[in-house]
């Protein structure tokens, strides 16, 4: 039998010519395949510093506070002021009627006399003691025993006279107190029989007359707004003094954000009251305990300093109102990248970054963390300046 390729070589012809013709025909029987839409975007690594904002809520005080106490117990006789008003350092604020006045003043002048007779006696004996000392009379001992009593009779004489001219100020004295001693009695028994039962509190420092925060003293006393007739004890606190040359505010921070905060961190301060007015300020002080409260999470109470204010603003802005205060918290410099650059492979995570050489992109693995919307933050892997590439 012959060979078939050699007997009908224009069979075989016509069936290629066929085939190609067939396979032709079909492919323009089909849609041409579309290429994916995509779009070659490069992004340069750099470093940000991200910040977050803690809120919380206040109350605006004044940025100084100078509290004046009683010095007794007794019995408001007369105000001489009204809350709000403004004051100079020394203004008389209210008459205080107390039968203990009378009684600590006669001891006091009773100890100032005494005080001064012994120095003037243990003086005396100290120059007689100089003299004899002087002419080998007596030994070293006894005159540096003798100068020993003058200097402590001195420092007792001194403190004595010191609580009178203080009290005599209360009292509204205007004598000098040099004066008054045994010698010129007629000052004296002025002095004794001066009527000593009113006695005048005056403000300690210059500034706006406010109510003060209620408080107890070692008696058990406690304050709050003034009338006369009011009864107050030792040590309780009849008025404060607020400087309102500028404003401060009290927040607590819980355990979780106080370690963010730092003393002279910058804070903005608007409130409800006083919508149309930003007010800059800083953190003073961070309280080191906690105020814990069985029932809540314990807290530290932060004080914000507001050293300045815009022109007018006391006359929206009063002490009490409440206040909203922000403070932007600085996080360390983080590298963040478009979460579409990011693949993964072998379960690790990738970017293609360019190389600055050669132009060709090299796959570098890299190691993330947070996600934001579109971003994510990554820790290791890359470098500020570094350029990656990837399709969106």
């Amino acid at each position: 039998m012959g060979n078939t390729n050699q007997k009908y070589p224009a069979l075989i012809a016509c069936h290629l010519l066929l085939a190609m013709l067939i396979g032709l025909l079909s492919g323009c029987g089909k849609s041409p395949t579309k290429q994916a839409d995509t779009t070659e975007q490069t992004f340069e690594v750099k470093a940000d510093v991200l910040k977050k904002a803690l809120h919380f809520n206040g109350v605006i005080k004044p940025i100084a506070v100078t509290n004046i106490t009683s010095p007794v117990e007794g019995t408001v006789e007369k105000l001489n002021v009204n809350y709000g008003d403004t004051v100079k350092k020394q203004q008389p604020l209210m008459t205080l009627k107390s039968s203990k006045i009378e009684e600590d003043f006669q001891t006091e002048v009773t100890n100032y006399l005494k005080a001064m007779d012994d120095y003037n006696e243990k003086v005396r004996k100290f120059q007689a003691s100089e003299e004899l000392w002087n002419l080998k009379f007596i030994p070293k001992n006894d005159y540096i025993a003798e100068q020993n009593a003058k200097n402590e009779s001195y420092i007792s004489y001194m403190q004595s006279k010191r609580k009178l001219e203080q009290m005599m100020e209360k009292l509204g004295f205007k004598e000098n107190i040099e004066e008054v001693n045994f010698e010129n009695y007629p000052l004296l028994e002025k002095v004794l029989l001066h009527q000593q039962d009113n006695l005048i509190i005056k403000s300690g420092a210059a500034g706006v007359v406010l109510i003060p925060e209620k408080t107890t003293s070692s008696e058990g006393g406690a304050t709050g707004a003034l009338q006369e007739g009011s009864q107050v004890k030792a040590g309780d606190v009849v008025f404060a003094i607020g400087d309102l040359h500028g404003l401060a505010v009290n927040i607590d921070v819980d355990e979780l954000d106080v370690n963010q905060i730092k003393v002279g961190q910058t804070a903005v301060i608007t409130g409800p009251g006083f919508a149309d007015i930003t007010l800059k300020g800083y953190v003073k002080a961070i309280q080191s305990q906690a105020k814990n409260d069985s029932n809540t999470v314990p807290v530290f109470l932060v004080t914000l300093a507001i050293p300045e204010l815009p022109a007018g603003a006391l006359a929206i802005i009063h002490v009490g109102m409440s206040a909203k205060v922000t403070l932007q918290i600085k996080q360390p410099e983080v590298i963040l990248i478009p979460i579409a650059a990011v693949y993964q492979k072998n379960g690790e995570n990738w970017v293609n970054v360019k190389d600055k050489a050669t132009g060709k992109l090299m796959p570098t693995q890299v190691v993330i963390g947070e996600t934001t919307l579109d971003s994510v933050k990554v820790y290791q892997g890359l470098s500020p300046g570094d350029r990656i590439v990837y399709s969106r």
